[in-house]
This record gives structure tokens, sequence and C-alpha cells, in this order.
């Protein structure tokens, strides 16, 4: 990471065209085919950054700016908004900047946070073309994706130069200048460059932007705060050299996980996991004496802890972005001894602490464990795992079933029981079980229940009879912490089964076993509504969505992902999937499920 210097005066990119033909719109935009010079993007520098510093050196607003540059953007009341704005460049960015501007694509790209996806960050289901798939990504992804933390020195000093790295859920301290990051100002106490609480303003046509100004909206007026006079809080120097650390696997240096080395996809993973278990088990006093902790980080994550434990919440907030600087800067110092080990001995030595801490919590909790969702890569993974301490004497141990008579027979068993059911009743008694492996084992305990004697024949018996399958099989009892208190779980999930009116899904996987597309004539409607072309892809990818719906199973086991797609690898089914399942509009959904039904009629099956 290096860092930023200040531009000295106008610069001028020797890729760019040397003359512009400037011209009045009628709305008093200036516009051109190419500009007659162009601020130099500093390396590591945010988009949003650049837009401001290039309209700066234009005396125009940062609207004007993205208007005479060429981006695609979306007029508003006195604003642009140009589309995935230093998110991602989408053909259309790097179109209208190669011919105004000149600059590499690879120069355009690095100035967004997508510089980040595959490392720090995971873009998986963004698509460029269609927004809505942004919100999913601004809830899970530790960035802040409409605003940015600041250093005011750095700020000073480079002339008003936003690096991006300042736009990340780990910027926590300047490594610069030894101070923690600002995120909101004082005056107006709005998110820097945030442009207006409560929503995301887009870029104004008004005044002329200055990047050492605030500039946020608050009432009618731009906050006039000047961001190089924010008062600043100093760092520790083992906080300085844990972000450092951190920024350079973000950066691209090779992560060392324990000793192993792994990649920076793996180094996040943990870092996420970490700071879920920290949330979950460390107590914030003995984290006091950790080396590069500041107390008014402590305090604060410590206030943010609380504010959890007074609200139930689910496991994805234990994993959630931390919410402030100050907040970043404790969990990076909670988590470096175990995150940043040299090798296991000392991983192990870090961890076992809140191993302990952490068995207490689930007993506390009636076992339950909110952070088995959020697995750790391998390593460290099996580090946690050797640490932790067994309540159980039983745990490996060959479950007991005692014989039952079941109000449900194999064919009314989903491959993957419901998942609100499973989280309630089963998750509880299936320690370091993935929620997908989980679901098979309750579905294989129902068959069980049922009448298959041993989970080999559980498997057959409900048709999934496969090697993966087999060797879940040979680990579910390993798997169940408690046999008896299992088996009633799986009884009570039963008898829920039972209540809601049994289906027969194996009828039903056999009637859509050959379910490969979808009729466009049955999407032809909702197509309209939705604004959404009907397309080959997608109506495979939508029979592969109407089979998960109807028989409850993995949409990796779908016909339509499975069968006749040879053009496609598995991986690129799964994840075009992925996306089509997370952005599918509501009337192709209701149009999908009405397919089904019909067909499913026609073959007199319920």
């Amino acid at each position: 990471m290096s860092r930023p210097t200040k531009p000295a005066g106008p610069l001028v990119s020797g890729s760019a065209p040397a003359q512009l033909a400037w011209a009045s719109s009628s709305a008093g935009v200036r516009t051109a085919r190419h500009l007659p010079h162009v601020v130099v993007p500093v390396e590591g520098e945010s988009f949003a950054s650049w837009i401001d510093r290039v309209a700066a050196d234009l005396d125009v607003s940062g609207g004007h700016a993205a208007l005479a540059l060429g981006l695609p953007t979306r007029m508003g009341a006195g604003t642009v908004r140009p589309r995935m704005f230093g998110i991602a460049a989408s053909a259309p960015v790097l179109t209208a900047l190669s011919t105004t501007t000149g600059l590499r694509e690879a120069e355009v790209r690095a100035m967004h946070l997508e510089r980040f996806a595959g490392g720090a960050l995971d873009f998986t289901g963004l698509d460029l073309a269609a927004e809505r798939t942004l919100t999913p990504l601004v809830g899970r992804e530790w960035a802040l994706f409409h605003a940015s933390r600041a250093c005011a020195a750095c700020l000073a000093e480079s002339g008003g130069v936003w690096p991006l790295w300042w736009r990340l859920g780990i910027a926590a301290v300047c490594p610069v200048h030894a101070a923690l990051l600002v995120e909101a100002c004082p005056t107006c106490g709005i998110a820097l460059r945030r442009g207006q609480a409560g929503r995301v303003r887009g870029l104004t046509r008004r005044g002329v932007a200055d990047p050492l100004r605030c500039g946020n909206l608050a009432g009618s007026r731009a906050c006039a705060q000047d961001l190089t006079a924010l008062a600043t809080r100093p760092a520790p120097k083992a906080l300085v050299r844990i972000q450092q650390a951190v920024l350079d696997v973000a950066f691209g240096t090779p992560a060392i996980l324990a000793g192993v080395p792994g990649t920076a996809a793996e180094f996040f993973g943990a870092l996420r996991a970490l700071t879920a278990l920290a949330r979950f088990a460390a107590d914030p006093q003995e984290l006091r004496g950790l080396a590069g902790m500041m107390p008014e980080a402590l305090d604060a994550f410590a206030a943010e802890n609380a504010a959890r434990a007074a609200v139930p919440t689910g496991a994805a907030k234990f994993r959630a972005m931390p919410a402030s600087p100050a907040v970043c800067a404790a969990v990076l110092t909670a988590v470096a001894p175990s995150l940043l080990a040299l090798d296991e001995d000392g991983a192990a030595a870090a961890l076992r602490p809140w191993a302990e801490a952490a068995q207490r919590q689930r007993e506390l909790r009636g076992h339950h464990n909110p952070l088995r969702a959020a697995p750790l890569p391998e390593q460290l993974g099996r580090i946690l795992a050797k640490v932790t301490p067994s309540r159980h004497r039983l745990i490996g141990a060959q479950a007991r079933l005692q014989p039952r008579r079941a109000a449900w027979e194999t064919r009314h068993i989903p491959h993957l029981v419901n998942q609100d059911d499973y989280i309630e009743l089963v998750f509880p008694h299936l320690p370091r079980t993935s929620a997908l492996e989980g679901r098979r084992i309750a579905a294989l305990a129902l068959a069980r229940v049922a009448g298959a004697p041993t989970w080999r024949e559980a498997a057959q018996s409900l048709g999934m009879d496969r090697p993966d399958i087999r060797a879940l099989c040979d680990r579910a009892a390993k798997r169940i912490a408690d046999p008896d208190a299992f088996w009633t779980a799986v009884l009570s999930l039963g008898a829920r089964l039972a209540g809601r009116g049994l289906i027969d899904f194996a009828a039903r996987r056999a009637a859509l076993a050959g379910l490969l597309d979808v009729p466009a004539s049955a999407l032809a409607g909702a197509a309209r509504r939705a604004h959404l072309p009907i397309t080959p892809a997608r109506r495979r990818l939508a029979a592969a969505w109407l089979w998960t719906d109807v028989t409850s199973g993995d949409y990796r086991d779908a016909p339509a992902l499975t069968q006749g797609w040879e053009a496609a690898t598995t991986a690129s089914r799964r994840t075009s999937y992925q996306r089509f399942a997370t952005a599918l509009p509501a009337a192709w959904a209701q149009a999908l499920t009405g397919h089904g039904i019909r067909l499913l009629t026609k073959k007199g099956i319920a």
C-alpha cells in the first residue's frame, strides 16, 4: 500500500486526448467528446475521490464532472446518480472514460471496490446490470458502499485524495499517521461522503466540488466542515502493525494462517469468523491487556456487544462489519493473536480461552450455536476443534434409536427438511455441522424413524444413494452430541411435518425428473410485468428454481443443472443459479409456482 502524495497542480494524463470541443447543453452543463486534460488518479485512490478532484480542477460540481466524463447516470433533483458508483466499473463506464480521458481499463477498475473482490470482499451475486443485486452485498460485506472513513492528516497532505481502502470495513487506523480514522462529520453528524442522512444522495449538480470539505446535505445547505481540521486520536504502534498486516493481504500479499499458506479469501473469512467468536464469547474486560488495544476502542466494542445482547439477533449479526473505526480497532486487536499467529501452537494458545468461553455461552443458550454457519478456514477450524472442550462423552458414539411408530412414510420426507424447523429443533444437537449437511441428516433421521434400520438404508430409501451422501451417513452418528435429545427433536420435526399435511415428495421428484426448462409461454406475463427478458438460460434456471421449490430439494440436484447443460461448468451453473434465485422478481416466482402446480395436477399429484 503506497502513501498518497499531494498533486502539484493540474495533472495531465499522457494518454488523454489533447483537445476538448466544449458545447453548452440546454441544461447549462458543459459536455465534450474529449477533455483537454484530466487529473491523474493517484495510486490507491477511490473513484469518488478522483471524480471530486476532476470536478474541482474543472471548477464544476461533482455531478457536472460525471456528466462531462460521459458516465452513465440517473438524473435526480439537483443530483446525478452514477450506477454502481465507486463499487464496480461496468462496460459503459469503461467505454466512457476511455473515450474522454484515455484511462486504461485496469486503472479504472483499481479505483473501485471490485479491486478487493475475491479477497477482502465477496462480490458473488452482483450483476452490474441489476442494481437490486447490490442490496445483499451491502448487508453482508465489510465495506462502506456509499460512504468513507478518513484521516485528516492524509487529506491535508494529499490535497484531497481519498484512498480506496478507507471504504473497507477493516479500515480502523491510518498506518502513516498512527491515528484512528474518522467516520462521521462532527458538524452535520452524517457519515463522510454519504451525501445525506437516511439515503444515498448521489453527486450534486450545485456549487463546486471540494474534496477537503464535508459537502453532506444537512437540511437545505451543504455542510462546510473543513475535513483537514477533524480531531484525531493517536493509535498504538502495535495496532498500526496489525492494520498494516491486514491491509497487506487485502492488497495482494500472500496470506499465512497459523503457519500455513492460504488465500486472501480464506484470510478474511477467518477474520470474520474470529470476529464473530470474539463477539459471542470474549469478555471485553479480558481483552484490555492485549497489545495495541485502545481503551476507547474497547469501550466501543463492549457497548456494541451490550446492545446486541439486549436485543436477540441472528447469527449474521455476529459476523457483521464493525460499526465504526473504534469498534474495528478493537476487533483487529482482539483477533490478531490467532489470525496472525506464526504457527499452530500460537493460534491454539490464542483460541483456547475463546473456545472454552464459547462452550459456556452455548450451555447458557441451551446448546444453540449461532456461529455454526460461519466455519473457519480448514487450518484454523481444525485448531479450534482441537481446543474446544467436549460436553458429552457420547460424542462420536453410535446414535441409539428405539423402535417407534411414525405418522409418516419415507415418501413424505424431503431431501432437505424445512430450514426454520431445522434451526429451531435439530440444529443444537449437531455440533460442527453445516446447515446443509444438518438438514440432510435430519431428513435421513426421519427416514430411520419411518423404518430404515441404518443411515445407509435411510439414504437408499430416500433415493440419495450417492458417494457424498454415503460419506455423510458415515459421519452422521458422530455428529450427534446427545442421542436422546437428538431423537426427541427429530420426533418433534416429524410431528410438524405431519401436522402441516403430508406431501408425497417422492412422487413430486419423479414427476419433475425430466424438467430441464420452463416454456416461455408460462413466463410471458411475468416477464412483461418485471421487464425481464426470457432467455434460454433463464428458462433453464427457472426450471431449477421450480424443482427446488416444489420438491424441497437441494438446487444442486435439480435436473436442469445436472442434465443436458454440457456447455457450462458445474461451478458456473451454480453461480448462475444463485444469481438468478437472489434476483428473482416476485412476478416470476408466482408464475413458476403456478406452472408447477399445473404440472403436478396434470399428473395427479398434490
